[in-house]
């Protein structure tokens, strides 16, 4: 460790280590991994967030390089001293795909910043903005109705067996952590396996989670019910567990005008917002297929979409999504086939950050 932790100063100290730094012609993020363990930091108050932040310009070259691997020493981390790993990748260089599992394993953020002064705002956001924790072990479990079947849940997927296991070991971990370090009782020993279910590891303040489902409903005539919603949790802020439920139904009509007006705005502005990060997303794996022309397909098809809704309701929000989506068309468009493979790395790579952000 080249800088012991310590409190917060005038930064000298700091700067001395980092100027005495000189580059070694490798990237072992293993072992910065490792000193993080070694140094992890300690809760002072009952809802302060423990965070790592790790900062790469670079592939892996030394020590352990594999993108799983990694990932489990940050979950490590985080199961067992409840400290979250946020990564932030800088430049084109950098291993993404190492970068985006230490960040989903160690239950922390992932950042993509082409310019190293960008990392200020980052930094305000992890270590002050949101620097307090309001409840962990989050369980989303929803038990559709007879009938109900869920075509797509938007920015998530079906976890295979081995990332299942790991989930539930997080869950029987941070429940054995928070007994131990706030009294707060287990309750999570048992499995739960009704219904569709969503971890959140930790809610920080200022945090926002979105869970948007595409459901098919039965044809009928009356009102439907269409799920039971369970969200579980531990407060740390009472040190105990909450439990919150709710019914989801859904009135039937034959009337277009009176089903238009139901409506609710908000949902409608995170299914377009949802829609746009599926765009670029689908517009960043289509560049790297080779496929402009799709890509340019996919993002004018949902600007047209966004500059409709942005007039018909006058929603800023709406209208600077439509904005994004058309600059990187017009980009692609006009200067994608005279770039070199960095600058296309870079502009695949935006895409499909700014895209991930918006399916949250």
């Amino acid at each position: 460790v080249d800088f012991a932790p310590a409190r917060v100063g005038d930064g000298r100290a700091a700067r001395r280590a980092i100027d005495a730094l000189a580059p070694g012609g490798g990237t072992n993020i293993e072992a910065a991994l490792r000193a993080a363990q070694a140094n992890a930091p300690r809760r002072r108050a009952m809802n302060d967030v423990l965070l790592v932040v790790l900062v790469s310009d670079g592939q892996a070259t030394l020590g352990q390089t594999n993108p799983q691997a990694l990932g489990g020493v940050a979950r490590e981390l985080f199961d067992e001293r409840g400290v979250l790993t946020t990564s932030v990748g800088l430049g084109t260089d950098f291993d993404e795909a190492t970068m985006l599992a230490i960040a989903r394993e160690g239950s922390g953020s992932y950042h993509f910043v082409r310019r190293p002064g960008d990392i200020g705002d980052i930094l305000t956001d992890e270590l002050e903005e949101r620097a307090q924790a309001v409840a962990q072990a989050l369980r989303v479990r929803v038990e559709l109705a007879e009938g109900v079947v869920a075509t797509r849940v938007y920015g998530s997927r079906v976890l295979d067996e081995q990332e299942e296991s790991r989930v539930r070991r997080t869950e029987i971990a941070s429940d054995r952590r928070l007994a131990a370090e706030l009294g707060i009782a287990r309750d999570r020993q048992q499995g739960e396996d009704r219904g569709l279910r969503i971890h959140v590891p930790t809610f920080r303040r200022g945090d926002q989670h979105v869970v948007l489902m595409e459901l098919t409903v039965p044809p009928g005539t009356r009102t439907s019910q269409i799920a039971h919603v369970t969200l579980d949790y531990k407060d740390l802020l009472s040190r105990e567990n909450r439990t919150a439920t709710a019914d989801v139904e859904a009135a039937r009509t034959r009337d277009r005008e009176a089903a238009i007006a139901s409506t609710s705005r908000p949902v409608k502005r995170t299914v377009l917002a949802f829609q746009a990060g599926d765009a670029l997303r689908g517009a960043s794996s289509a560049l790297e297929r080779g496929d402009v022309a799709e890509a340019r397909r996919a993002l004018a098809e949902r600007q047209r979409v966004l500059v409709a809704a942005a007039e018909l309701w006058h929603d800023p929000a709406l209208a600077r999504d439509a904005d994004l989506l058309g600059r990187y068309d017009r980009v692609l468009g006009a200067a994608w086939n005279g770039w070199d493979g960095g600058s296309r790395r870079t502009m695949m790579m935006a895409m499909s950050f700014y895209g991930d952000r918006r399916m949250r």
